[in-house]
């Protein structure tokens, strides 16, 4: 969102939001939708068909994320392969010694046998790909998924801190979201664990303040600002006649909460 803000003031727009979760009425969304001359919508804010069918509408239409199922519409579709990112921060530290690595994701307290039951097809494709990665490179599927719920932090860290003081713990943790790694920084900080020493972890999204953390979070860049930018030049310009797909490469941001076992 904010360089989507960023490169809309540069192209002469006013741009706000609509986060149908933290707006606590999705009844509103239509509205909001019929008074945009653009709407670039996040595929995975758009879970359920009432949402998918609302932006459908829209006038001109930008779909963004991890884009599996287009809905008929979007002139612009701009897609994040997450799933290629969590596997690139797989090889980051498979190369660095780690085989004991956790993907801490998207999950539903009520599922925790398998996080992924009842969760948005995005999620899916992130836990098959991490899954299948791990299977390839003969990592033991003890160690591949914990599911955390971003409406309770505080249950998602007591199940972190669970996982992480396991005798055989990970000594590695992936998260799908640089916000979840501030729970894992949390969750050793209460278990007085040193990262990366006892435990290095690696973010996904490359968010403006991972390298604020401390230690910076290495993070995998999924190209949103170049996305961005992509979008403004089609707004200032014009826009496109016909439906365009463009793909985002992710790429690793080293820092300094990998160390090397």
């Amino acid at each position: 969102y904010l360089a989507v803000q960023r490169a809309g003031q540069h192209a002469g727009m006013c741009v706000s939001g609509f986060d149908v979760d933290a707006c606590g009425d999705a009844a509103r969304l239509p509205e909001f939708i019929a008074s945009a001359d653009i709407v670039i919508a996040l595929r995975e804010a758009c879970r359920d068909k009432p949402a998918l069918d609302a932006v459908s509408k829209a006038k001109n239409l930008v779909m963004v994320g991890d884009v599996d199922r287009i809905p008929s519409g979007p002139q612009l579709c701009i897609n994040f392969n997450r799933a290629a990112a969590v596997e690139i921060a797989a090889q980051h530290l498979l190369d660095r010694g780690h085989r004991r690595i956790t993907l801490v994701t998207h999950g539903i307290f009520e599922h925790w046998g398998n996080p992924f039951d009842g969760a948005d097809p995005v999620w899916h494709a992130v836990s098959r790909r991490f899954k299948s990665f791990m299977a390839d490179n003969m990592v033991h599927p003890e160690w591949s998924v914990v599911g955390t719920d971003v409406t309770q932090p505080e249950q998602s860290l007591l199940h972190l801190q669970e996982h992480i003081e396991k005798e055989n713990r990970p000594t590695a943790i992936i998260c799908d979201s640089d916000f979840r790694a501030q729970w894992v920084y949390t969750a050793a900080t209460r278990l007085g664990l040193a990262l990366p020493r006892d435990l290095s972890v690696v973010g996904i999204c490359d968010t403006p303040w991972a390298k604020q953390l401390f230690p910076a979070l290495s993070s995998v860049n999924l190209g949103e600002v170049a996305a961005a930018e992509i979008m403004a030049s089609f707004f200032s310009v014009q826009w496109p006649t016909k439906p365009i797909t463009c793909s985002m490469n992710p790429v690793l941001i080293e820092r300094n909460s990998v160390t090397s076992i």
